[in-house]
């Protein structure tokens, strides 16, 4: 009988045990599938430290009731193995005690951080360790999403406090709702509170203690405090996509009992980064992501070469300008080659021939070929001369400072841009995985050291590869044994010009859950923007003092607001010149209508009969400017060979025409050369003055004239009366002069002209022509 009641008793304990561990599985499933609805995950459930019964049924009973979809992973690890984490878990501890150990061997995978939920059960319940994690005061707590409290007939379910608009900076442990194991119900209705996306504003206070190599702080010349390194980098990035202000305050250390630093107060409510040398609660509470401390030593940038530093006195808006401006002058010199003489005349002056030859010339400080005259032109050259004054002269002497001066090409800021590249980098076997994680394959040009830096030999042999500036090399070593090799062999860096760059490496997340979720949700979208992978750098005080090394300031390149007192001291010439330019242009129209052209009949000489058209215009009231341009009478062929050509022209050139003031009263008694031009109309012969061995055979034909008693006279311009003259004469020479405009002989003048006697041939030929109409 009593073997009886022992078996019934103990059965019924298995089955209240059961009952129990049902009741167990079921608030813990109906928690996880209001946080999971409509989600596809997979959930491990973990029972860590010693064996235990109760929980290896509580786990089994929460395998039956979730989804069969969803598959659930049961295991069971010991203290002494470390718990990498890739999906959401269920860990099961036999008491807290169990918590410190699995809170330092519990790994996340940073990448899978942003959807996973993480629920812990204690199975053995301590008033006096609830109140601490409802006080905060031990933040391991925080790690994970939900709590699990067995407290005699009931399950309380502890949750986070996802966001609170009265205290937005501030979070919390906050009784949710209690589960009865009797009853099978919970006491209030169960609502999860979902993540939120940003912080709506709040301000939220990043505790700072020293300076580390991802992390230290200055201040500038005004007094303000500038903080550095990849974490300040992070937050900011995260703060203008989250929505939150920030503001970084000095936390509070003190000294405990067991002569360890703590961290404490409630002065902040973020610390910048977790680190293992401070082994209290509080940052480990509050910490954001937790960072291994890299340092990244390479060489400077290669030097530029004397061809490159050319153009670096200007930047590239500068540049355009100057471009333009010298596009611009050679476009409209090109485009008045197709226009008349006289509009070119107007730009650039009058018998100027190489304007772009000038154009040139004047940016080089040279001496110009010809000098406008015209006053549009002469304002177009100022202003062009003093634009190129101002730019020379800032090239000259910035080109001069950048050619003594020692520049090199920007450092690389992100470790993917350090094997774009092309570096080599040095390290050693215990950042091998770190780096190959970042770049997400295995590179060739990394150069592993069989042992760790932690001995002189081995430290010699890497800064020794900085013996050339010029080579592309890096090398990557942990902060600690950069401070070890200081500190023991006392001995200055053979790197001291070098650069030396820091790297927080992101291994996980923080402890704190509810920030943590935000925070790493952006950093995941900032990584293609390089930001997480970004290059800290250092303060070289950190490590060493560096005495009388003062780093050489580059020349400062002038960019358009160095130069716009240039623009602003010849914008008025400008305004000047375009006035001046549309001024002259309608003048030159109205003047071009109001000239006169006269058409004078002059005997030269008996046998000379010549056409002469007069351009006149006044200049005073007794002085005129006239242009000559004479028809002069050659030996010609028959009539009919004239109306062939009649629809083509030719030019043969004697020389140049002349334009020159004289008196309206003035006779025209000088021999002339000509040039001659056959058009539909008229033979024009444009004339200039020559020498006075012309004025000889002026002379012999008035003696001839004075012996055939047919003397001619010179019409006076403007209205001066001719000599009496006999009309049978006057019609007999007339009449001559058709026939021979008739018969000019065109081969015969050409072969002239064509040929480069200018001043010999073309004055023979002119007198053999005047004795040859003499005779006849």
């Amino acid at each position: 009988m009593k073997i009886f009641l022992i078996l019934l008793i103990f059965f019924a304990l298995i089955q209240a045990n059961r009952d129990e561990s049902e009741a167990i599985a079921q608030a813990m499933s109906e928690v996880i599938e209001e946080t999971h609805k409509n989600e596809n995950w997979v959930l491990n459930l973990i029972i860590f430290g010693e064996k235990s019964d109760n929980l290896k049924d509580i786990a089994n009973e929460l395998i039956k009731r979730m989804d069969k979809s969803k598959p659930l992973i049961l295991n069971h690890i010991e203290e002494s193995h470390e718990i990498k984490l890739n999906n959401s878990a269920i860990i099961f501890l036999k008491s807290v005690k169990y918590l410190n150990k699995l809170h330092r061997i519990v790994h996340i995978d940073e990448f899978q951080r942003d959807n996973l939920n993480f629920y812990v059960y204690f199975e053995e319940f301590e008033t006096e360790i609830r109140g601490k994690f409802l006080n905060r005061e031990s933040g391991h707590m925080s790690f994970y999403e939900f709590l699990f409290f067995k407290y005699e007939t009931e399950v309380e379910l502890l949750e986070h406090e996802r966001f609170s608009d009265i205290i937005c900076n501030r979070h919390q442990f906050m009784q949710t709702n209690v589960y009865s194991i009797l009853r099978k119900k919970w006491r209030q209705e169960l609502k999860i509170n979902k993540r939120y996306e940003n912080f709506f504003g709040c301000q939220l206070n990043f505790g700072k203690f020293v300076n580390t190599l991802h992390y230290h702080y200055t201040r500038n010349f005004s007094g303000e405090i500038v903080h550095f390194g990849i974490i300040p980098l992070m937050i900011d990035a995260v703060s203008k996509i989250t929505n939150y202000s920030y503001f970084y305050v000095e936390a509070q250390v003190f000294q405990t009992e067991d002569e360890t630093l703590k961290v404490g107060g409630e002065n902040f409510d973020l610390f910048i980064y977790q680190s293992v040398m401070f082994k209290n609660n509080k940052i480990i509470d509050a910490s954001i992501i937790d960072t291994m401390e890299l340092v990244f030593m390479i060489t400077p940038g290669e030097l530029y070469t004397i061809y490159e530093k050319l153009f670096f006195p200007f930047d590239k808006p500068t540049w355009i300008l100057l471009c333009l401006t010298f596009i611009i002058s050679f476009t409209v010199i090109f485009i008045l080659k197709f226009f008349c003489k006289k509009y070119s005349n107007l730009i650039y002056g009058k018998e100027v021939k190489n304007p772009t030859l000038n154009v040139v010339s004047i940016f080089f400080e040279n001496s110009l070929t010809k000098l406008p005259k015209k006053n549009i032109a002469r304002f177009i050259l100022i202003l062009f001369v003093g634009f190129c004054l101002i730019f020379r002269t800032c090239y000259q002497s910035k080109l001069f400072e950048f050619l003594t001066s020692e520049m090199r090409r920007p450092e690389v800021q992100t470790i993917n841009e350090l094997f774009e590249r092309n570096y080599t980098v040095y390290t050693d076997l215990l950042h091998k995985n770190i780096l190959e994680q970042f770049l997400n394959e295995k590179s060739s040009k990394i150069i592993y050291l069989p042992y760790h830096l932690q001995d002189n030999s081995s430290i010699e042999t890497i800064l020794s590869k900085f013996n050339s500036t010029f080579k592309k090399q890096a090398v990557i070593i942990g902060s600690n044994d950069l401070m070890f090799y200081e500190n023991k062999y006392k001995t200055k860096y053979k790197i001291l010009k070098e650069s030396i760059f820091t790297f927080g490496v992101v291994l996980f997340m923080g402890t704190n859950n509810f920030y943590s979720h935000i925070f790493y949700k952006t950093l995941k979208k900032l990584m293609p923007s390089g930001i997480p992978y970004h290059f800290t750098k250092m303060h070289k005080e950190i490590f060493y003092k560096i005495e009388n090394d003062k780093e050489q300031q580059e020349p400062k390149i002038l960019n358009l607001g160095d130069l716009d007192f240039g623009f602003f001291i010849w914008l008025p010439f400008i305004g000047v010149a375009i006035i001046v330019f549309f001024m002259e242009l309608i003048t030159f129209k109205i003047q071009k209508k109001k000239n006169d052209k006269k058409f004078v009949k002059v005997k030269f000489a008996k046998v000379h009969p010549m056409m002469i058209e007069i351009n006149q215009t006044k200049l005073r009231e007794n002085s005129c400017k006239i242009k000559v341009n004479i028809f002069k009478i050659f030996k010609l062929k028959t009539k009919s060979e004239i109306e062939t050509r009649k629809e083509s022209s030719y030019e043969f050139l004697f020389g140049s025409a002349v334009s020159h003031k004289i008196s309206c009263t003035e006779k025209v008694n000088s021999e002339v050369k000509s040039r001659i031009i056959i058009s539909k109309e008229i033979l024009e012969i444009k004339s200039e003055v020559v020498t006075n061995k012309f004025k000889n055979n002026e002379n012999q034909h008035k003696l001839k004239l004075k012996k055939s008693k047919e003397r001619v006279g010179f019409r006076k311009f403007f209205g001066s009366k001719v000599s009496k003259r006999n009309s049978t004469n006057e019609h007999q020479l007339k009449s001559d002069s058709k026939n021979k405009l008739n018969n000019v002989n065109f081969d015969e003048v050409s072969e002239v002209l064509n040929s480069n006697k200018r001043n010999t041939g073309i004055k023979e030929n002119f007198k053999d022509k005047i004795s040859s109409v003499d005779q006849q």
